[in-house]
């Protein structure tokens, strides 16, 4: 939300970013699969800010917390400047799995 990305904009940092995404899906709505699709999109977006996937697979188990998830992504970003810019984009825009189909991915941190 606004108040967020403000938070990180007031802060001093100007080094590289990096953006952890759990995701858990909802097996009986293809969810996986429309979300795959939008990470393809995605990709040349990140591209073109010099951001790249550190990580990308699924999720063994968790030692801390009993969470599950699906998947774990790690996208670096060089600064925090390309990081804003990104998620501030019109091109760039996760809602646009839930705008194909009401999205039933259960979380998304």
């Amino acid at each position: 939300d606004k108040e967020h990305l403000e938070a990180v904009r007031a802060h001093g940092y100007k080094g590289p970013v990096v953006m952890l995404n759990l995701l858990r899906f909802d097996t009986h709505n293809d969810d996986e699969s429309r979300f795959n699709t939008y990470a393809e999109e995605v990709m040349p977006l990140l591209a073109e800010r010099g951001a790249e996937i550190v990580y990308a697979g699924t999720a063994a188990g968790t030692v801390i917390g009993g969470e599950t998830w699906d998947r774990v992504i790690l996208v670096r970003y060089p600064t925090k400047i390309a990081y804003l810019e990104m998620i501030e984009s019109d091109a760039y825009r996760p809602s646009l799995i839930i705008e194909r189909k009401p999205c039933s991915i259960l979380a998304c941190t």
